[in-house]
């Protein structure tokens, strides 16, 4: 081919001696391969980095999944309008006001999480209950004395909140606590099912 197209031959001989000078005089080829390089471990390091969020992310859902697995589940449908459904909202507000008013996070520290004071709420309800025995009540009393403060109550108590519910007529309260408050949860949805509230079964 090259014999019977000889320009064709000489414009070869000339790519060939331009890709061979490339690889000695052409400074800009090593430049660009340095910064691809230095770009191949930036992009490498961000995605170290990102894989490692992900992982401890992951790590963390896990460990909120298997405690919540550990736990006693139960969700009751409350009348809106009942004496505890308003203390358990009061509480709540309360919370939120003295989280707004605290100057320091230490302040926010000490006022603990909403949940913790909605709890406290309900058993106060239950406490004073006339549905339930001098022993059931001593019970509960007993559990809540020994939560000092709000944090003490996490160990103890995973999820104590208000949700609204299709009928309005209802609202449904949902807790999860650690298997040895299983007794307690019986006694205060014992409490509540006494003033209209319905235990939900698989919800």
């Amino acid at each position: 081919v090259y014999k019977l197209f000889p320009e064709v031959a000489k414009e070869r001989r000339l790519l060939l001696g331009l890709g061979r000078m490339n690889t000695w005089a052409v400074s800009s080829k090593g430049n660009s391969r340095a910064k691809r390089v230095r770009g191949e471990e930036g992009a490498d390091k961000d995605t170290s980095e990102i894989i490692t969020l992900v992982a401890k992310l992951c790590l963390k859902r896990a460990l909120e999944i298997r405690e919540l697995q550990a736990a006693v589940l139960t969700t009751l449908s409350v009348p809106s309008e009942s004496d505890v459904a308003e203390r358990a909202k009061a509480a709540l507000k309360a919370h939120a006001e003295q989280l707004e008013a605290a100057k320091t996070k230490a302040d926010k520290d000490r006022l603990g999480p909403p949940h913790a004071h909605h709890w406290a709420a309900v058993c106060a309800y239950c406490g004073t209950s006339e549905h339930l025995s001098d022993p059931e009540k001593g019970g509960l009393v007993a559990r809540m004395i020994s939560a000092a403060k709000p944090d003490d109550i996490l160990a103890m108590v995973f999820v104590s909140k208000t949700k609204k519910s299709y009928d309005k007529k209802f609202v449904k309260m949902i807790f999860a606590v650690a298997p040895a408050m299983g007794q307690v949860m019986d006694i205060v949805a014992k409490a509540l099912c006494a003033v209209g509230a319905q235990r939900k079964r698989g919800t």
